[in-house]
């Protein structure tokens, strides 16, 4: 849930990119790579907002200009198409969230190969989709995935790093494996303690996880 504090930064940033955008419009035209930078930024604060019909409008919008700028094979478009999949999953449509992801990842691997950030991002964002459709073999398979990039791109202690362990602890806690999930989980949680410290909001939600599985775990023993 947002705070007053952080839904005021998000109206302020939203005025703020609104009045760039109107700017850009008017020195470059709607087809221009600044304009396209505009709505996407608009299209992450409505979605940041909870506001995911403009998010979408906004990142439909900037995929539309770049598509025309670069043509599908291109890093830019590779975004705009994972961005989409974010609110389209917060809405529910999961298929469609799904066709972005791998929109996305088609074009990143081209562009990139295995060994990407960003086809990791790719792979983690299909395992939180299939996670939600309950197919937990194909999100432990890209999470694995996601965590084997991770790995060996930025090494264990790395925020993505920790995110992919937690995503692995939830979707085996999900499966009822609870050694598994608190493996994940403890290897998530060491990695952001050390990082943030453990007043981080992140490291409190990974914290809470691993204690509801331990809990779990005792009750079922």
């Amino acid at each position: 849930m947002l705070n007053y504090t952080e839904i005021s930064n998000l109206t302020i940033a939203i005025d703020y990119f609104e009045k760039a955008l109107i700017i850009d419009l008017k020195l470059f035209g709607e087809e221009n790579p600044k304009v396209t930078i505009r709505y996407n930024n608009l299209g992450s604060a409505w979605n940041s907002n909870g506001n995911f019909d403009k998010a979408i409008e906004y990142y439909e919008k900037a995929l539309k200009i770049d598509l025309k700028l670069f043509g599908e094979e291109n890093p830019k478009v590779a975004k705009r198409y994972n961005n989409l999949g974010m609110p389209t999953q917060e809405k529910g449509d999961l298929d469609k969230a799904i066709m972005f992801y791998e929109k996305s990842l088609k074009i990143n691997l081209k562009v990139y190969g295995e060994e990407n950030q960003n086809v990791a991002i790719n792979y983690n964002n299909l395992g939180t989709a299939w996670e939600e459709k309950v197919d937990f073999d194909k999100a432990i398979k890209y999470y694995e995935m996601a965590l084997k990039i991770g790995l060996k791109l930025f090494g264990e202690e790395n925020p993505n790093v920790a995110i992919y362990y937690n995503n692995l602890g939830d979707v085996w806690y999900a499966e009822g494996n609870l050694n598994k999930a608190i493996s994940y989980v403890e290897k998530s949680y060491s990695i952001l303690l050390k990082l943030y410290g453990e007043d981080n909001p992140t490291t409190k939600t990974v914290k809470t996880n691993l204690n509801e599985y331990i809990k779990a775990k005792n009750k079922a023993s």
